[in-house]
C-alpha cells in the first residue's frame, strides 16, 4: 500500500513538471507575434517618412533648378534685345551712308581754294542722335541718357523725338528701373507718329511685367499684341512669350 502511494505521488510530481514546461514555449511564441505585429506597424511608417523626405529634396531640387532657367531666359531676352538694338542702329547708319554717297556723287563741284576757317556750325539734329545711340551702344547709360534729352529739348518738333523717347525708356529697362521704364513706354505706345516703335513699347511692357511677376497682365498685353499686330518684326518673339507664360 505504501508503494502504491509512492507511486502515485511521484506521477502527479511528473505530470505537474510537463504541465508547466509545456507552458512556457506557449508563452514565448505570443511576445514574438507580439514583436512581428509591431515591426509590421511601424516598419511602414518609417518607410513612407523616409520616401516623403527624399521626395521634399527633389521637390526643393526642382524649383531651385526653376529658378536658374528663369533668371537665364531673362538674361537671354535682355542681350537678344541689346543685339536687336545693335542691328537697327547699323542699319540706320548703313542708309545713312548711301544717302550720304548718293549725294556726294551727284554734286560736281570745281576744285575751289581752301576756305578761310570758320567758327564751327552747330551740330545738326542728326549728329545729335548719332552721338547719343553710340553713347548707348557703349554702355555710357548717362552720356547718352543727356544726348537724347538734349535732342528732345533742342529739336521738340523733329519726327526722331519719339525714337530719342524710346531709347531713354530702354535706357531705364537696361537699368532695371522697370517703373520708369513702363511709364515712357507707355506713352509712345500711345503716339501713332511711329507705329513699329509703338509696338515695340507694347512688347516691352509686357516683358517687364513677366519679370517683376505680373503673368496675367504680360499674357492678356502679348495677346493683344498677337491679335492686333500679326505683321509685327517681332512677332514670333511675341508667340514665344505667350507660350512661356502659359
Amino acid at each position: 500500500m505504501k508503494y502504491i502511494n509512492l507511486s502515485l505521488f511521484l506521477l502527479l510530481i511528473t505530470l505537474v513538471g510537463c504541465s508547466q514546461t509545456s507552458n512556457l514555449p506557449t508563452e514565448q511564441a505570443g511576445d514574438l507575434d507580439l514583436e512581428i505585429n509591431q515591426v509590421q506597424e511601424t516598419g511602414p511608417v518609417q518607410a513612407d517618412s523616409s520616401l516623403v523626405f527624399k521626395i521634399s529634396e527633389l521637390e526643393d531640387t526642382i524649383l531651385f533648378l526653376e529658378k536658374k532657367i528663369n533668371l537665364l531666359e531673362e538674361k537671354l531676352d535682355f542681350y537678344s534685345n541689346r543685339t536687336e538694338n545693335i542691328l537697327d542702329i547699323i542699319s540706320d547708319n548703313n542708309r545713312m551712308i548711301n544717302e550720304l554717297q548718293g549725294t556726294k556723287n551727284k554734286s560736281k563741284t570745281p576744285v575751289q581754294a581752301k576756305p578761310t576757317p570758320q567758327a564751327p556750325k552747330e551740330q545738326t539734329p542728326q549728329a545729335v542722335y548719332d552721338q547719343a545711340r553710340n553713347y548707348y551702344v557703349k554702355n555710357d547709360f548717362t552720356s547718352a541718357k543727356g544726348k537724347f534729352t538734349e535732342f528732345i529739348n533742342k529739336f521738340p518738333n523733329h519726327e526722331l523725338v519719339i525714337n530719342c523717347r524710346y531709347w531713354l525708356a530702354e535706357i531705364d529697362y537696361d537699368q532695371e528701373k522697370y517703373a520708369e521704364a513702363i511709364k515712357k513706354f507707355q506713352v509712345i505706345s500711345a503716339n501713332s507718329v511711329n507705329p513699329e516703335k509703338a509696338v515695340d513699347s507694347l512688347f516691352k511692357i509686357a516683358l517687364i511685367n513677366k519679370i517683376i511677376g505680373n503673368y496675367d497682365l504680360a499674357m492678356t498685353q502679348a495677346r493683344a499684341i498677337n491679335t492686333n499686330y500679326p505683321n509685327y518684326i517681332r512677332i514670333n518673339k511675341v508667340k514665344a512669350l505667350i507660350k512661356d507664360l502659359k
